[in-house]
């Protein structure tokens, strides 16, 4: 049999333990950089955040004060040790990426161009432009070439091309009546999707007349990791 003594330790003890989970229930326990700002303040995480990131310390020992007001100094102060405005500063944001992206991967721009197409009715590559996409994305292709025929009737027609396959719903047809309209512009534009590497663009000129000939022109080329609506190509579709 238990002596009383010990007996009555042991209900002391439960005693305390239900008190204790009474006063702190479970789920609610939590360490907290400051005491006034708990679980259930709806901007705890973010406060703890910027206390990790060192753009505030709090406005006492162990207090953040939230709903106190800010001065245009303390906002002064906040911004500094955010942006790391001040030469002795360290920056806290990282503003050398966007959405994972280095900013060298967001946007890239390969231009070519030309004031002599070569001589006249000669078919074959008038323009390219090689670009590498450093990931999945699409390259967005805009081309231009100016030709003219004053001397007899002409139809031909230009595309692009992406490694020398054709850039889907590229190609124009024009046709030159001579006393009507001499002078022409193959203007053409495209999207196209890319896995990264290389590739290689080219507006591309056929079926021309003897007399037809082509000037000054230009290639533009320009790679976004992605389309208009932010998808990107597929990584199944990438490792077929």
């Amino acid at each position: 049999m238990a002596h009383p003594s010990s007996r009555r330790r042991r209900i002391l003890t439960a005693a305390a333990l239900v008190f204790a989970l009474a006063a702190f229930p479970l789920g609610t326990a939590a360490i907290h950089q400051f005491s006034d700002v708990p679980d259930s303040n709806q901007f705890h995480n973010d406060i703890d955040a910027i206390a990790d990131a060192g753009v505030t310390s709090g406005c006492a020992a162990g207090l953040y004060c939230p709903s106190a007001y800010v001065t245009r100094e303390q906002m002064a102060a906040f911004m500094n040790r955010l942006g790391a405005l001040a030469p002795e500063k360290t920056p806290v944001v990282n503003a050398t990426t966007v959405d994972r992206f280095n900013a060298d991967a967001l946007s890239r721009v390969a231009y070519a161009s030309t004031d002599n197409a070569g001589p006249d009715g000669s078919d074959g590559v008038k323009l390219t432009v090689a670009i590498t996409a450093p990931t999945r994305g699409y390259f967005s292709v805009v081309a231009s070439l100016d030709s003219t025929n004053y001397v007899a009737d002409d139809a031909w027609f230009c595309y692009l091309t992406k490694d020398a396959a054709y850039i889907t719903g590229t190609q124009r047809l024009f046709d030159f009546q001579v006393g009507a309209n001499q002078e022409e512009d193959c203007v053409t534009n495209g999207v196209v999707s890319t896995c990264g590497g290389t590739s290689t663009f080219t507006l591309v000129i056929q079926d021309i007349g003897p007399s037809t000939s082509f000037r000054a022109g230009n290639l533009f080329v320009q790679f976004t990791p992605f389309n208009g609506t932010g998808g990107r190509p597929s990584l199944i579709t990438c490792l077929i």
